[in-house]
């Protein structure tokens, strides 16, 4: 007798109950056996009996199961994971031999079959990986005959020699299968030699006691085409994958009690298994022999062998059903009555019968199935208040393999009251003092009669700042002080009471060690101690003001962590864990005005004062003369002595009155008379241009004291400095000598050799379809090596990186940093063909729409896409991975930014072929008024600090200059454009390539928020939406092209 018990789950809910018709026999579809092989396990594994000769690794075996397993069969036989051969759960396959020589392997379904309902029988079968030997066979045994020895190997294809065979379908590589070989010496017209790439059919068994000692010979028409063979494209090769080398095959046998049955065998080069058999390239059809036709049931299996060559023999995807459905016996699944206290799961049992009376069960070896589902609206969190209940019990869904299936029969669930009881039994809270706990989810009461009037208690009392909840046992609050005890709540109603069991732990207060380091990144001097200590929220940094770091020219403006994230003076902290972190100084040049007047001091001529805001002034080139005398330079009111042409380092405003200074006759001097080299320790230096000597006599030589730092070099005819400087050096002031007979000068020239300068920089990496995880890279340096891939893909091969631009790196590349870097680099993959099963799937585009439009529109494109999508591009520019949607049928994506025209699409899966041949116009700007009615496209140019160049003329508009407020003329502006006057309006930031691409970014998001709130502030009633469009092509401002940042203005009609 079989019975079979399944727990409900207490959570089932009356949705969940399926009601299951009557279905007569006759007519109910019996169930189908279906046999992967692609898992780790096996649906009816004690049907099955797998046997083996030979040597090499362990076969028959499976793929995706791990090789130090194994699956117990029938006969007491196994069937171990395959060793060298690993697939993923669902991407297996059973192998019946590896690529070793002189093997056999027969898996064969020993649980007899009738003969007179027919099978259709369907599978994938590939031969590769080897020396192309020998082949694999299916075959059909009487069901009658229970031996189970193997058959012979090599040509034999491990069927010849079976007992009680009855008929063997060979897929011969190596050619031996239609030679004349031992079993089959005696077989009239089978030929001697060997004949590769063959579909062949043999007969039966012929010996007397059917001890597999004779017979097996080719049937009448049992050859595909006339001599049997089909061509080496139905075989795979040394070099091929499983999924290059799979072949579909299906083989129908007719009902063995038809006038004259037949056996169909179809093939296909490659697709799916429920292919039209009218379109298969190869179709043989052959008589069933007598001996089959005589047998009332029959057992069927695989077998496959190799010899002194060669190969992998594996299938998947087995599925076998009968052709007769009539002919199938019918499965009666049956529920049993069953009782259960409310509040406890409820135990459900079912039984197979052979007949509707229900008198006759199946044996337990008797049938494949898989597990019905018995279900009912039974709940253990329902509060039943009347009792006894009952409730229906069905069974559905099982799947009999060979068999209808009929589930009538509706049972009774008893539920009787239990003892009154709250949920959960027993809970822990565990925290720490000083920090609120996570509230408890309330209690659950059953089984009380005033389950409603239930108010719960607990004891011994709560540890300070805790409370508990009378009416639903939730327990918070902020424990105060360390303590770990055991307590009882108890809930109450009326007369009846349950109680449960809590443990509440509270631990010291957490706190988390920090350590922050800081550096003062282009800082030339100067220090910040190390923070470091415990605490349990919150740290803040300490105040710059501490400091001693300084960079002349330039003030603080905040730290940049190792983290990449930007922090402000003085900033609080959050903890969450442990931090340790280098915050950088991050530097800008501080601004000074200047007035600076120029007189002759006796000379002649006339030199415009110079007036601005900057951190450094150069002062021009003396043009005054005076006859009979030198010009040696300026004087301040102060009588301070300035060069000519010198650089002046501004540290506050700064208003001068230059005087012209003279000596009378002609006084040697050289010019520079004052310069600063500044060079980056380890790099190579622009030489300096040379000095020039007026009013020498004689040729000059100069020379230089002291000597330069290591490294550099002195020319001593042009007094030039060149070289590779070794070790950052502080300022240093060096005179420069130039000397002919009777004459000589000086001039001062300032010495500053800087550390190797490094960058934040912050790298994340994208598995872009693969899996595994690897951590990002974060830290300081001038440079930083890419860490190496570590993710996989099944069935492709790592091909490098690229990141949202579309630039690629390669694995474990050296990145030289010239500014703070941010990159999100993603796995780029290429199909090599590795993997379990055949991948029939195919993607197709079908269309786009729309086919024309602008910057940001969303494009949908229809077809079938069964692979993920792995990377699109829009004339050559890669999306911004995760930027797109797909389903099986569309993949949406928002058209970026790009100028007038049309533009190719490329969706690409990382396999062969790409997705194109879809193109999208961009429109003009004139279309576009005409399709949503843009009233005007007003464009408004900005500079700040951050432009590399002043606004030209075709920048009417300006920022005010180092400051984030709107000009008084862009107001002007912006308000003679009666933007009032809009439905709407959309303020676009832009910026030019010139500068970073993050500055940029930040700096358009700004400005467009900047006017975006002006605008609002002045008219309320506007739809306003704001927008950074860093430094993507602009389209509608391109009198701007190559400028700084500037806003744009869509405003649409009313």
């Amino acid at each position: 007798m079989k019975k079979t018990a399944r727990i409900l789950v207490l959570a089932m809910i009356a949705s969940l109950m399926t009601v299951v018709a009557g279905v007569a026999p006759s007519s109910a579809a019996p169930g189908k056996l279906t046999e992967n092989f692609n898992m780790s396990e096996l649906v009816n594994p004690f049907n099955w009996y797998a046997s083996s000769s030979g040597s090499g690794d362990a076969h028959p075996c499976l793929s995706a199961l791990n090789s130090s397993l194994s699956i117990n069969l029938s006969g007491e036989t196994v069937l171990p994971g395959c060793t060298g051969v690993t697939d993923l759960q669902g991407a297996g396959a059973l192998f019946l031999t590896t690529a070793n020589g002189n093997q056999a392997a027969t898996m064969l379904y020993n649980r007899a079959l009738p003969t007179a309902a027919g099978l259709d029988i369907s599978f994938f079968q590939a031969q590769y990986g080897g020396t192309g030997a020998d082949g694999i066979s299916f075959f059909v045994k009487n069901g009658e005959n229970n031996d189970l020895t193997v058959g012979i190997p090599g040509g034999g294809l491990g069927y010849k020699g079976i007992h009680g065979a009855l008929f063997g379908v060979g897929f011969d590589s190596y050619g031996n299968w239609k030679n004349s070989s031992q079993k089959d010496i005696a077989c009239a017209g089978n030929s001697v030699g060997e004949v590769a790439k063959t579909l062949i059919v043999r007969g039966p068994d012929k010996s007397a006691s059917k001890d597999g000692s004779s017979g097996f010979c080719i049937l009448p028409g049992g050859m595909a085409f006339t001599d049997g063979v089909i061509g080496a494209e139905y075989f795979g090769t040394p070099s091929n994958t499983r999924a290059q080398a799979a072949r579909p095959v299906r083989i129908l046998v007719d009902p063995s009690n038809l006038v004259n049955p037949k056996i169909r065998i179809y093939m296909w080069k490659t697709g799916s298994l429920t292919q039209d058999p009218t379109t298969a390239p190869i179709q043989l059809v052959v008589d069933q022999p007598a001996e089959y036709i005589a047998a009332t049931s029959m057992k069927f299996g695989f077998s496959a062998s190799t010899g002194g060559a060669d190969d992998n023999h594996a299938i998947w995807g087995l599925q076998i059903a009968p052709q007769v459905t009539e002919l199938s016996p019918t499965v009666h699944i049956v529920p049993d009555n069953s009782t259960v206290n409310a509040g406890a799961a409820a135990v459900y049992s079912y039984k197979f019968y052979k007949n509707a009376a229900h008198t006759i069960e199946f044996g337990a070896t008797e049938l494949t199935y898989s597990n019905p589902v018995c279900t009912s609206s039974y709940s253990a969190a329902t509060n039943y208040t009347t009792f006894p209940t009952t409730l229906p019990i069905t069974c559905t869904a099982a799947n009999v393999a060979m068999h209808n299936v009929v589930a009538t029969d509706t049972a009774v669930l008893t539920i009787n009251r239990g003892t009154p009881s709250i949920a959960p039994a027993t809970n822990t809270i565990s925290g720490n003092a000083n920090k609120a706990i996570t509230a408890t989810a309330g209690y659950t009461s059953r089984n009380f009669l005033n389950a409603a009037g239930v108010q719960y208690t607990i004891s011994p009392a709560l540890p300070t700042g805790l409370t508990i909840n009378a009416t639903t046992g939730v327990i918070s609050g902020t424990p105060t002080s360390i303590s770990s005890a055991t307590y009882t709540v108890t809930g109450t109603s009326g007369a009846e009471s349950a109680s449960a069991s809590l443990t509440i732990n509270i631990a010291a207060p957490v706190t988390f060690a920090y350590t922050i380091a800081f550096d003062k990144g282009s800082g030339t001097s100067g220090t910040l101690a190390t923070q470091t200590g415990n605490a349990e929220t919150s740290v803040a940094l300490s105040l710059f003001s501490t400091s001693t770091m300084i960079k002349p020219g330039y003030k603080f403006i905040g730290w940049l962590g190792s983290n990449s994230i930007a922090y402000t003076d003085g900033q609080v902290i959050s903890l969450t864990g442990p931090i340790n972190l280098t915050l950088t100084a991050e530097w800008t040049k501080s601004t000074y005005a200047y007035d600076i007047s120029f007189y002759p001091n006796g000379g002649t001529g006339t030199m415009v004062k110079i007036t601005g805001t900057n951190s450094s002034v150069t002062l021009p080139g003396n043009s005054f003369t005076r006859d009979g005398y030198t010009f040696v330079g300026w004087k301040d009111d102060s009588s301070t002595a300035y060069s000519d042409s010198q650089t002046l380092t501004l540290s506050q405003s700064t208003t001068l009155i230059l005087q012209a200074q003279w000596v009378q006759g002609k006084v040697p001097l050289i010019s520079p008379a004052t310069t600063t080299i500044s060079a980056v320790a380890g790099t190579p230096m622009t030489p300096t241009v040379g000095f020039t000597a007026t009013n020498f006599t004689g040729a000059v030589t100069y020379s230089i004291a002291p000597v330069l730092p290591v490294g550099l070099s002195f020319n001593t005819a042009t007094g030039s400095i060149s070289g590779t400087p070794t070790t950052a050096k502080p300022v240093a002031v060096h005179i420069v000598t130039a000397t002919s007979a009777t004459e000589s000068a000086t001039a001062k020239v300032d010495v500053v050799i800087s550390a190797v300068l490094t960058f934040p920089y912050a790298i994340s990496f994208v598995a872009n379809g693969g899996t595994g995880t690897m951590a990002g890279q974060t830290g300081l340096g001038s440079s930083v090596k890419l860490s190496n891939n570590t993710f996989t893909r099944a069935a492709f091969t790592f091909a490098g990186w690229k990141d949202d631009a579309g630039i690629a790196y390669t694995d474990g590349q050296t990145l030289a940093l010239a500014a703070t870097t941010s990159l999100a680099l993603h796995a780029q993959w290429t199909a090599s063909g590795a993997g379990g099963g055949a991948d029939n799937l195919t993607d197709k585009i079908i269309s786009i729409s729309p086919a024309k439009g602008y910057a940001n529109d969303e494009i949908t494109i229809t077809g079938e896409f069964n692979h993920v999508i792995t990377s699109i591009t829009v004339d050559g520019l890669l999306l911004p991975a995760n930027s797109w949607k797909q389903d099986k049928t569309t993949v949406k994506f928002a058209a970026p930014g790009h100028a007038v025209g049309v533009v190719d699409i490329k969706l690409s899966t990382g396999l062969l072929p790409e997705l194109t041949g879809q193109k999208f116009e961009y429109l003009a700007l004139k279309q576009l008024e005409k399709e949503i009615g843009i009233s005007g496209i007003l464009c408004l140019g900005t500079f700040d600090k951050a432009c590399p160049s002043k606004p030209g003329a075709a920048q009417p508009v300006s920022f005010k200059v180092g400051s984030n407020a709107l000009s008084t003329k862009s107001i002007k502006i912006l308000k003679s454009w009666q933007l009032e006057k809009a439905k709407s309006i959309i303020v676009y930031g832009y910026a030019s390539k010139a500068g970073s691409k993050a500055l940029n970014d930040k700096l358009t998001k700004k400005r467009a928020a900047e006017v975006g709130a002006w605008v609002k502030k002045n008219w309320p009633g506007l739809s306003i939406k704001t927008v950074g469009l860093g430094t993507k092509v602009n389209r509608l401002c391109k009198a701007f092209d190559n400028k700084c940042a500037m806003i744009k203005i869509v405003s649409l009609k009313k």
